[in-house]
């Protein structure tokens, strides 16, 4: 069995428990926006799974707590949005070990701009940064980040072949290894 999550949501608020990311993970914002290899955003360090997560939208500000009962893991976020920017902060700690994540992302006609930085217990303070161009059915993003001392580059398109299908070309550029194109054709049901 794949993702399996079950909740309810009303004027309280929505309430999910499974297969669900922490609070910090989906409120933090400024992440690359990834849509072929998965690359680590510098963020939330969630399991997934067993997680019990509350979100509740207050306006232009929306809060969030969960907690994993698999990993001991609990996280707590906020997430405003003011005018074409959307700022957030997250707080998420595993089993002792804790992580702060800062977020912010701003709309400005066709360019979008992410920032994202976290600080783990024992770890280097990770920052990444992107832009994206929107032109049609076409994003053009080019972004770069720091992730324990080392900088990785990344471009990507996206095009939206419409009917939830699209197709994806992203090059990576890792610091000290090897420079890796990657090509998806994905289409959602």
């Amino acid at each position: 069995i794949g993702d399996v999550r079950f909740g309810m949501k009303g004027g309280f608020g929505a309430l999910t428990f499974g297969t669900v990311g922490n609070a910090c993970d989906a409120l933090v914002v400024g992440g690359f926006p990834d849509q072929v290899a998965n690359i680590s955003q510098g963020g939330c360090n969630n399991t997934s799974q067993q997680t019990i997560q509350y979100i509740r939208e207050a306006g232009a500000v929306t809060f969030g707590a969960s907690h994993n009962v698999n990993v001991d893991e609990n996280s707590v976020a906020v997430k405003g949005k003011f005018g074409n920017t959307t700022a957030s902060l997250g707080y998420v700690d595993n089993d002792g070990t804790s992580n702060v994540v800062l977020g912010l992302a701003g709309s400005f006609g066709p360019l979008a701009l992410g920032l994202r930085a976290n600080d783990a217990d024992g770890s280097d303070t990770n920052v990444g940064v992107h832009g994206t161009y929107t032109s049609g059915a076409n994003k053009f993003t080019l972004g770069t980040g720091e992730q324990d001392g080392s900088t990785t580059s990344i471009a990507q398109w996206v095009r939206d072949l419409g009917g939830k299908a699209h197709v994806a070309v992203q090059i990576v550029d890792p610091e000290g290894g090897d420079v890796y194109p990657t090509l998806r054709l994905q289409k959602g049901f």
